[in-house]
């Protein structure tokens, strides 16, 4: 937990802008991968001799898209560490994460990084960024974190290799998408905020669940299903 500016974007190029100063690192964790934006600034960032490295799911719902397959070549050709976690060993159903880690700025967002998604048309989605370009000072404690479950994930034993993966993995066509998405909703300003990283499996329930029981005023909760009026957090939210 940690005292930062937090900056809400719908600005579907902003997320990209947050890894393109980059001088150290880029730690970027996705579900699935097919912006071509995003390609373009970790390609640029390996030419800096940034370290640029990006863990990804091996089985997403649809499967592997060959668009996926030829931007993380491309990435791996350019000395990027492309790591699939999933397979036979799996921990988890789905690497659902999407996050990177830029210097000492993270970058959370609900969205994939795909046109639809970080591209900005077709999905309601949000990121939040700690941190600032000229100081980032007070988002180092959650790009910390973040990096540290990054190295966490990458070092399991469910965690392969791009070109090992690659060798016996089938890739099929995805849609169509060109990534000129209009931007439709204007930024609002960054605000200071009081930052909490929640991980799941791990802090998330308890989190929440603190969280909305310290509640004086309002619960506004936005959530695609609730898992039963039993659920813990449906619990909290009656309460």
């Amino acid at each position: 937990r940690g005292l930062g500016d937090v900056y809400k974007h719908h600005a579907p190029a902003f997320a990209v802008a947050v890894l393109r100063p980059a001088e150290d690192r880029v730690l970027l964790a996705g579900y699935t991968f097919t912006s071509r934006s995003v390609t373009d600034a970790l390609v640029a960032a390996t030419r800096r001799n940034v370290t640029v490295r990006l863990l990804v799911d091996a089985e997403p719902v649809g499967g592997l898209t060959r668009r996926q397959a030829r931007l993380l070549d491309r990435l791996s050709q350019a000395g990027a560490n492309v790591t699939v976690l999933g397979g036979p060993r799996a921990r988890y159903d789905f690497h659902h994460a999407k996050y990177a880690v830029a210097d000492d700025r993270a970058v959370v967002l609900t969205e994939n990084w795909k046109p639809s998604g970080t591209g900005g048309r077709t999905n309601r989605g949000w990121g939040v960024v700690t941190g600032t370009p000229r100081s980032a000072t007070a988002g180092e404690t959650a790009a910390a974190d973040l990096a540290a479950l990054f190295r966490a994930d990458a070092a399991a034993p469910d965690a392969r290799s791009w070109e090992a993966f690659r060798a016996d993995t089938e890739f099929h066509d995805g849609g169509a998408a060109n990534g000129s998405y209009p931007t439709r909703f204007e930024a609002p300003p960054p605000t200071a905020a009081d930052v909490e990283l929640l991980t799941a499996p791990g802090n998330s329930a308890d989190g929440l669940v603190e969280r909305i029981d310290a509640a004086d005023d309002r619960v506004l909760a936005l959530v695609p299903r609730t898992g039963g009026p039993d659920g813990r957090l449906v619990r909290a939210l009656r309460r």
